[in-house]
């Protein structure tokens, strides 16, 4: 029989009419959960040309542990905040944007998802990738 207290695992043993345990610490279960969306930007290929590219963002929370409704996150809450914060940027260029590079937008759409996110999550990363295997990254 095992009963979970915390971080230990406890097997209690029945032996001889004594109760006994033996316990073993195991480390936390890290849960990641991603939400991912499309994204059209403007931006410039290895040529110096402008161009329309599809891009897709990739948005990645994690906890120890689950919630109550075993998730990581409510995922309808996690796409509701990337897609607020990729709206106003769809269609624009990087420079309109006043941005060198993909990693800059990646940190621009993380400070704008961080507030929708609870107190036991943590976000972990945004990851933007064109379909020219352009990515850039955020990593907390």
């Amino acid at each position: 029989m095992f009963r979970h207290f915390g971080q230990t695992l406890c097997r209690v043993r029945h032996k001889r009419n004594l109760l006994y345990s033996t316990s073993m610490t195991h480390p936390p279960c890290l849960f990641q959960a991603a939400v991912e969306l499309p994204l059209s930007l403007i931006l410039q290929d290895h040529k110096g040309q402008w161009a329309e590219r599809g891009c897709l963002v990739t948005a990645v929370v994690e906890r120890v542990g689950l919630d109550e409704f075993d998730v990581v996150m409510d995922f309808r809450v996690l796409e509701a905040a990337l897609t607020d914060a990729i709206e106003h940027i769809r269609g624009r260029s990087l420079q309109d944007l006043g941005m060198n590079g993909l990693n800059e937008l990646a940190e621009k759409i993380a400070k704008a998802i961080a507030p929708a996110i609870k107190p036991l999550v943590r976000l972990a990363a945004v990851i933007i990738r064109d379909d020219a295997v352009q990515a850039a990254s955020w990593r907390q």
